[in-house]
C-alpha cells in the first residue's frame, strides 16, 4: 500500500503544471555595465571614480542610467544620467552627507522655514546643467525616496524649493 501511495504522488507531482514565472514590475534593472559613453562622463566628471552598481530605466522615450560607486577617496557617490538621441548627459551627481556639512546658509534657510526641522538624512544634489547644488531632506517618517524639503544653493545662496507635488 506504501507504495501505492508513493507512486500515486510521484504521478501527480509528474502532473502538476510548473510555477508560473512572476511578473517583473516595470522600473529600473540592473545590468552588469555602463554604456562606454557613460562611463567616460563619468571618469571626466570624477577622475578615479571606481563604477560599482549600474542600473537602467527607460522614462518617456529616454533611457536613464544610475551608475552607483565611489571616489578615490572610497567616498559613495550615485551619477544619474540620461541617454537621448542627443547623447549622453550627467543630469545630477549625488552623495550622502551629515547635516553639519551643508553650508550654514543652507541650515539657516531651514530653521528659517515655517515648516524647518533637522533632517536625519541629506542628500547633496550636484546640478551640472546650472553649477547649483540642491539638498533633498529627510525626516524619519518620510519614504526613502520622498525628500521632505528641498533648498537650492547657487552663487552664496540658499532658497527652499516649493514642494513637488
Amino acid at each position: 500500500m506504501k507504495r501505492f501511495v508513493i507512486a500515486s504522488l510521484v504521478a501527480l507531482a509528474g502532473c502538476t503544471p510548473p510555477a508560473s514565472e512572476p511578473e517583473t514590475p516595470a522600473g529600473p534593472s540592473v545590468v552588469a555595465e555602463a554604456p562606454g559613453e557613460a562611463a567616460a562622463l563619468v571618469e571626466a566628471a570624477m577622475p578615479g571614480f571606481t563604477i560599482m552598481t549600474v542600473e537602467r530605466e527607460d522614462v518617456g522615450g529616454q533611457t536613464e542610467w544610475e551608475i552607483g560607486g565611489t571616489d578615490a577617496q572610497g567616498t559613495p557617490y550615485e551619477f544619474d544620467i540620461m541617454q537621448s538621441s542627443a547623447g549622453f548627459s550627467v543630469l545630477e551627481i549625488q552623495r550622502d552627507i551629515p547635516w553639519q556639512e551643508a553650508p550654514q546658509v543652507v541650515r539657516d534657510a531651514v530653521a528659517a522655514a515655517p515648516n524647518g526641522f533637522e533632517p536625519v538624512r541629506v542628500i547633496e544634489s550636484r546640478q551640472p546643467v546650472d553649477g547649483s547644488i540642491v539638498y533633498e531632506l529627510f525626516t524619519v517618517d518620510q519614504p526613502a525616496h520622498e525628500a521632505v524639503m528641498e533648498v537650492r544653493f547657487m552663487d552664496g545662496e540658499a532658497a527652499v524649493m516649493p514642494p513637488a507635488h
